[in-house]
């Protein structure tokens, strides 16, 4: 597969959506959560949460993406553990999220 194939460049926003603020105002998501984003894209989300202190683990298809919000992250000054990879194959053993 061409992961290089797939373009977001609508999603590039820097500022996590809505749906991710409002989960973590509310305390779905709470500082400490280890947390899996598939389909994290340019990393909005995932970089946004690891400055509220929240153990994230993100994956994305495309290498332009992960590369960018692994760039975002430096920037930041936050650690998001990004995985190239599919959703349907997951890189990961053994690991259990709370969100």
């Amino acid at each position: 597969m061409n992961r290089n194939k797939w373009n977001n460049t609508g999603w590039s926003d820097n500022e996590p959506t809505e749906e991710i603020v409002n989960s973590f105002k509310k305390g779905i998501i709470k500082t400490g959560d280890r947390l899996l984003d598939i389909g994290c894209g340019f990393g909005r989300n995932s970089n946004w949460l690891a400055s509220k202190g929240v153990i994230v683990t993100a994956i994305n298809i495309n290498k332009n993406e992960i590369d960018e919000a692994m760039t975002r992250a430096v920037k930041l000054g936050v650690y998001v553990n990004y995985f190239l990879a599919e959703a349907t194959n997951l890189p990961l053993e053994k690991n259990d999220f709370d969100v």
